[in-house]
């Protein structure tokens, strides 16, 4: 059974790990290739984006319709091609601050 303190430097040592997790994947966003970065900025462009009129998209399994934004349509396309964006952060895109995943 961990004591209190062993829970603490458990917690502590987690919290450091995903700060330095993400400072290494922003590093990365700002070494990547043009290309790259390009698509990142644009997946994180929509997702900060208002969203635009919804259009009603057919579901063929129940018949009925499913409401999504032009800008939700364009990133389920985009994961879709891509799923590695789930797990990206932005580096150099203003107005995203360096780390927004």
């Amino acid at each position: 059974v961990p004591t209190n303190n062993e829970s603490i430097v458990d917690e502590a040592t987690y919290i450091q790990t995903q700060v330095l997790a993400a400072a290494r994947d922003t590093a990365n966003s700002l070494t990547a290739p043009s290309f790259v970065w390009e698509k990142r900025k644009n997946l994180l462009a929509r997702c900060s984006a208002q969203p635009k009129k919804a259009q009603t998209k057919k579901n063929t399994t129940d018949g009925g319709g499913v409401e999504r934004s032009v800008n939700l349509k364009k990133i389920i396309k985009e994961l879709k091609n891509d799923p590695m964006l789930v797990n990206i952060r932005s580096a150099n895109m203003a107005p995203l601050p360096d780390g927004y995943t």
